[in-house]
């Protein structure tokens, strides 16, 4: 027996979360170094070092180190891996940072007073690329398994406009399937810092930074899936899903530093940062559509299950409602925790080093329940710690004076994937009553395992007394393995698409001391 599924019938029962585990970290995290080009040339291992308004947000007592006024603008571009979609770009044009340092001289033990403000881009969220999937898998199959019980008690709204997908997994086992997917992301993450920092007598640096986040972030999927075989006389039938999704909003923290230098007169450094969660309020909203060459012609052949197949004609369906397509919810990120090492060696060299762990398992997510309360999501706070772990983050930075007024630097990144072995999404999950408020709203299908991420960094600079000129090349590698949705329900085992989601950056800083 045929079976048929609508999209209004499927989306009462795919909509189980706004958002999930996956896209809540790919918004939130994607590990990078961005700022000033001194700071990017040296892998952002700045934090005990100190004396780069970029440290704002890896160490605010680095700003301490200031003792002229500065203001400084950085303007990068990008361009991503060879495996971008065709029509779509991985690369632009980026203004990365702008801020200001005015430092005020102090008399007595206090031997400076800093204020620093820095807008700094955190995550370019561009990236494209296409992936096929392998033949024997069908994204019908999920479909059908997730509509299975919304079928027998179908939704009233737009029941009879909704396209029918079935006859799409005809119960033949030889038919070839031949399916592909093209993802695309675009928008950015920025933070606009306010640092008040402080000297005290050239030995022991504080900072307090307070941040404001801005997200916009805009996703689209498009996934077709032919079928090979001879179905009422066709030898090719097909059906794409697109969704989009767009998710906006501001977020709020702080960070504490502190520097110390424990011998007089050494210039050996060590730094510690404590980073807050990043309190966001989101607002999510997506659409999603399909087109096939299958309708119901009238509400009997729905109730009897009979769909009209029209190889001359394709159908196109929106599922839009106010109700379903949009949430406000509250995303709270990880604590972070922050240790650095700095030296120099005459006036030649600076080293500096940093180890950063986030506890990201804890990332948790909340709803308004309609009351003028918010509940936490207990489901998906569950499945972030089965899924998701700490991250672990290694930089180092070297800065190398040859002559007076120039300098060359290197730096690079070891950033550790959060992905536990094995770790999936399936939009499939049951939510508790507690959190119904959830299932009303869609989401998508696909996920990606992020690997682990090693960013290499090189740079120079010129300064005289009061003009400063600097220069970065960046490389950021990593690997993600890609699924277009979950094999659990497809009867097969699919093989994850292989994505290079490696990039290559260029930035230049200029900047003024007075």
């Amino acid at each position: 027996m045929k079976k048929i599924i609508t999209l209004a019938a499927l989306s009462a029962v795919m909509s189980v979360y706004a958002q999930d585990t996956y896209v809540n970290n790919q918004i939130t995290n994607q590990a990078d170094v961005i700022g000033t080009s001194r700071y990017v040339s040296m892998g952002g291992a700045m934090g005990a070092l100190g004396a780069d308004i970029s440290t704002i947000s890896s160490n605010p007592a680095g700003i301490g180190m200031m003792k002229k006024n500065d203001i400084s603008l950085s303007v990068g571009g990008n361009w991503g891996a060879d495996n971008s979609a065709k029509g779509y770009s991985n690369g632009g044009i980026t203004l990365d940072q702008a801020g200001i340092v005015a430092s005020f001289p102090m008399e007595g033990k206090l031997r400076n007073f800093n204020i620093a403000f820095n807008y700094q881009r955190k995550i370019n969220y561009r990236q494209a690329f296409y992936g096929q999937v392998e033949t024997g898998a069908s994204f019908a199959h999920q479909l059908e398994d997730m509509a299975s019980v919304a079928i027998s008690n179908p939704p009233e709204p737009r029941i009879y406009e909704a396209a029918s997908m079935g006859n799409l997994w005809a119960d033949n086992n030889a038919i070839t399937l031949d399916n592909s997917t093209i993802s695309s992301a675009s928008g950015s993450l920025n933070s606009f810092d306010f640092n008040l920092s402080a000297n005290v007598q050239d030995q022991v640096f504080l900072g307090l930074t307070f941040g404001m986040d801005r997200l916009d972030w805009r996703q689209m999927t498009d996934f077709l899936e032919r079928r090979n075989g001879t179905i009422e006389n066709e030898n090719i039938q097909d059906f794409a899903y697109i969704n989009e999704q767009h998710i906006k909003g501001n977020g709020f923290n702080f960070k504490i530093g502190t520097i110390i230098r424990p011998i007089k007169d050494n210039p050996f450094r060590i730094g510690l940062t404590i980073e807050s969660p990043t309190w966001y309020r989101l607002e999510y909203a997506d659409d999603q559509s399909l087109s096939t060459k299958y309708y119901y012609q009238s509400k009997e052949d729905f109730e009897a299950g009979i769909a009209t197949y029209d190889p001359t004609a394709r159908k196109y369906y929106d599922y839009y409602a106010e109700t379903d397509n949009y949430l406000r919810y509250r995303l709270t990120t990880p604590w972070k925790f922050r240790g650095q090492l700095g030296t120099t060696f005459g006036k030649s060299v600076a080293l500096g080093a940093e180890y950063e762990y986030a506890l990201y398992q804890n990332t948790s997510m909340s709803y308004p329940d309609g009351y003028g309360h918010w509940i936490k999501d207990l489901d998906i706070n569950a499945w972030t710690r089965d899924m998701i772990r700490g991250q672990h983050t290694l930089r180092l930075g070297i800065e190398y004076k040859p002559i007076e007024g120039l300098s060359l630097r290197a730096g690079y990144n070891y950033i550790a994937s959060i992905y536990k072995p094995g770790a999936f999404w399936d939009a499939a999950l049951s939510p508790d009553c507690y959190v119904a408020n959830a299932v009303d709203y869609p989401t998508s299908f696909q996920y990606m395992n992020l690997g682990d991420t090693h960013i290499a960094t090189a740079g120079l600079g010129y300064r005289n007394k009061k003009f400063y000129l600097d220069l970065a090349y960046k490389y950021r590698i990593q690997n993600g393995d890609y699924y277009a949705f979950s094999s659990r329900h497809t009867g097969v085992e699919m093989n994850a698409i292989p994505v290079d989601l490696s990039r290559h950056s260029i930035s230049a800083t200029i900047g003024f001391k007075f």
